[in-house]
């Protein structure tokens, strides 16, 4: 397989993978509808590179890393479950996105979250076969994955953002308010469903 063709794979394992509505997208959204495009991009810069190291592990073929995350599943989903819960009781009382957090704390948090998140785990555990490296190890090929699954997972971020903040100007407060609480809700009801997950 040729490095443009690896790029292409990768790119539409990074952008089909990011692709479902998750927490994850919930959260961009959100940012893009209260803070706008540049802040949902930071959310979503954090989802494109968890998802890039998990490509990592992909194409470096670690195997022992999928068997170390199964064998250590449950304290995953219960750490991951516990921080969507708390974020979606912040964003009900709307205090997750307060001037005073910083865009950096947002980047890490949001990384952890991608990282943490089961879906993304299973999601990638599967992709694994399909970027599975060549029978040597070759750094080119890890870095094109990594690189190709970074661009597909921010190109479908960077779409998302772009649609959801041309809608925030047509939202009235209070309609943005029904919607911290609607967020808030969907995100405690994915962390509870996180945590509870086998």
């Amino acid at each position: 397989m040729t490095d443009a063709n690896t790029f292409a794979s990768a790119v539409a394992v990074g952008f089909t993978l990011a692709a479902p509505v998750g927490p994850m997208a919930l959260m961009l959204m959100r940012r893009a509808l209260t803070r706008g495009w540049s802040a949902a991009m930071v959310t979503g810069l954090g989802i494109a590179t968890g998802d890039a190291m998990y490509g990592a592990v992909g194409a470096l073929g670690l195997a022992s890393i999928a068997t170390f995350l199964a064998a250590h599943a449950q304290p995953i989903h219960i750490v991951a479950g516990a921080i969507l819960c708390v974020l979606g009781i912040q964003t009900m009382l709307k205090r997750s996105d307060s001037a005073a957090s910083s865009e950096r704390g947002e980047f890490f948090r949001t990384v952890a979250l991608t990282l943490t998140n089961p879906m993304t785990i299973v999601a990638y555990a599967a992709a694994t076969t399909f970027l599975s490296p060549p029978a040597t190890f070759d750094p080119r090929f890890v870095i094109v994955v990594v690189c190709g699954v970074f661009c597909g997972s921010i190109g479908w971020w960077v779409v998302l953002a772009t649609v959801t903040t041309s809608l925030r100007r047509a939202i009235r407060p209070n309609v943005r308010r029904a919607i911290d609480i609607a967020s808030g809700v969907l995100l405690v009801a994915f962390g509870v469903r996180t945590a509870t997950t086998r």
